[in-house]
């Protein structure tokens, strides 16, 4: 019996941290030199990453605790 498109789960899989951390750094870059500082990188880059972990959470429809995910 064949599966109903229904019920079909769809987990989304966020890119490797690799890869948002290269994005990261060409964005500074890109924005400029004074972007280029590796705080502003690594904050820029933490961000992004936050925000890709909340995306993931409501795509694969978990919700997102702000208190129990800091560390």
């Amino acid at each position: 019996m064949q599966e109903s498109q229904d019920n079909v789960r769809i987990e989304y899989i966020p890119p490797p941290s690799e890869h948002i951390e290269d994005y990261g750094r060409q964005v500074c870059r890109r924005l400029g030199e004074e972007f280029a500082e590796p705080e502003i990188i690594h904050g820029f880059t933490q961000f992004v990453k936050v925000a890709v972990q909340i995306i993931e959470r409501r795509l694969n429809g978990e919700g997102f605790d702000n208190a129990s995910d800091q560390g």
